[in-house]
């Protein structure tokens, strides 16, 4: 039982660790790597401003990260989109496990699943449109969860088996 505390306590702190290293990339003066630190803040006449940003979700023992960018068409139909998006998702996990080890004092393990990134894309207007890109990791130091069929199944053998030990305690006998 006490395993088991310690084990969500861990588990809560390294989430925490988590969520604070990501609200560090939302400090003024954070480099996180993304395509807003490349442009300068008014790049004269015509300019518009680079809407660029990732965010997480931790679901179990999998840390989901999503990159969204606005692009123009012409951007778009000149990019390799799924290296370009696997770079800047690369760049924020790395902020995040430096933030991390910065926040915790310890190291962040993120193994990313097989495979690339899910893009999505969406027109905002005829000339601009927003892509987003979505990865998933596995968090090392978080165990597994169990399946909820199998914890189901699990509970409702342990109370059979509870059910068949009282009835050979005390079997009942037919009276012929």
């Amino acid at each position: 039982m006490e395993d088991n505390k310690k084990n969500k306590k861990d588990v809560e702190t390294i989430i925490r660790g988590i969520q604070q290293a990501f609200r560090n990339s939302k400090e003024v003066g954070k480099e996180v790597g993304l395509r807003r630190e490349e442009y300068p803040s008014a790049a004269g006449p015509g300019w518009t401003r680079l809407f660029d940003n990732f965010s997480i979700r931790i679901g179990g023992n999998t840390l989901t990260v999503t990159y969204n960018t606005q692009l123009t068409v012409d951007q778009f139909h000149n990019l390799n989109l799924s290296n370009e998006v696997e770079t800047y998702i690369a760049e924020a996990i790395k902020f995040l496990k430096s933030e991390y080890k910065e926040v915790t004092g310890k190291a962040l393990t993120l193994t990313p699943e097989k495979g690339d990134p899910v893009i999505k894309t969406e027109h905002i207007s005829y000339c601009r449109m927003t892509l987003y890109g979505t990865k998933k990791f596995t968090i090392g130091s978080i165990p597994a969860p169990l399946d909820e069929e199998q914890e189901a199944l699990d509970s409702y053998r342990k109370t059979f088996d509870s059910f068949l030990k009282a009835m050979k305690l005390t079997p009942k006998k037919d009276k012929d």
